[in-house]
């Protein structure tokens, strides 16, 4: 029976069987310790806490300011673009204000001014000045003007402060929103293209310009893009809706249809 023993049992083992699996494990782990953890371990670990550390400040906004400026130089950076030739700008700024000695302009005087770019047969323009009200003399001269000019484009303005329409322009449907979309900063780096105002679709004065004339001159029609439910196409043109936190923003107002602005340069893009 010893001999049996011993044979299940030698000396030379280097454990007994009567060892519990639990002093197993407490072994092997206190043999472990010291030992240093392997190096992508810690890469790991430090990758995960780093960008969640990131994520977590970034939610808060507090970098959009600076990407905002960033995105403001990247404009500033690139090369000018060609001047389009199919676009007239035609300001009333300081000068012109202390040349009539008045502000703002009569109906008399904006019929006149009217009235001559007509003589250059434009395809559209866009009246960005609110005329919500007569300012005599010269009213029934601005009437007829707006009764028989198809192609002339009037401005409203739907958001906080809201300003009415020409008349005359509202009954003829001849008629675009002015509102601008503006960050936290001042600034306007997005472009409000349409919005639904009590169950209407409204554009915008660029946006209805845009649209009318290439639909008039070159055929181009603004429909749904293939490319996603939400965006729109302008021909070979995608544009996709922006939102909320698109790019450097956190929770930007999205109402209506907005999308970033590609800026074409910085002094006189167009003729003025």
């Amino acid at each position: 029976m010893s001999g049996y023993q011993q044979d299940i049992y030698p000396e030379n083992l280097p454990f007994k069987m009567t060892l519990r699996f639990s002093d197993l494990l407490l072994e092997q782990w206190r043999s472990g310790r010291g030992k240093p953890h392997n190096q992508w371990y810690w890469s790991l670990v430090i990758a995960i806490a780093v960008t969640s550390l990131l994520t977590l400040i970034n939610a808060t906004g507090i970098f959009q300011v600076l990407e905002w400026a960033i995105l403001d130089g990247f404009f500033r950076a690139r090369p000018k673009e060609a001047i389009d030739d199919r676009l007239l700008v035609i300001t009333i700024d300081e000068p012109d204000i202390s040349a009539l000695e008045r502000w703002p302009l009569t109906d008399r005087d904006l019929a006149r001014i009217l009235r001559q770019l007509d003589q250059s047969d434009p395809a559209l323009i866009g009246l960005d000045i609110y005329r919500n009200f007569p300012v005599p003399p010269g009213t029934e001269a601005l009437a007829e003007v707006f009764r028989t000019s198809p192609h002339l484009i009037g401005v409203e303005k739907v958001g906080h402060t809201s300003v009415a329409p020409p008349p005359i322009l509202a009954e003829q449907n001849q008629v675009a929103m002015a509102d601008l979309v503006m960050d936290d900063d001042g600034k306007v780096r997005r472009a409000l293209i349409s919005a639904k105002v009590e169950g209407e679709v409204k554009y915008t004065l660029g946006a209805l310009l845009a649209v009318q004339y290439l639909e008039q001159q070159e055929g181009i029609t603004l429909s749904p893009s293939e490319d996603s439910e939400e965006a729109v196409s302008l021909g070979s043109a995608s544009f996709m809706p922006f939102k909320p936190s698109d790019g450097g923003y956190v929770g930007a107002d999205t109402k209506g249809y907005q999308t970033l602005l590609n800026f074409r340069g910085l002094i006189m893009p167009f003729k003025l």
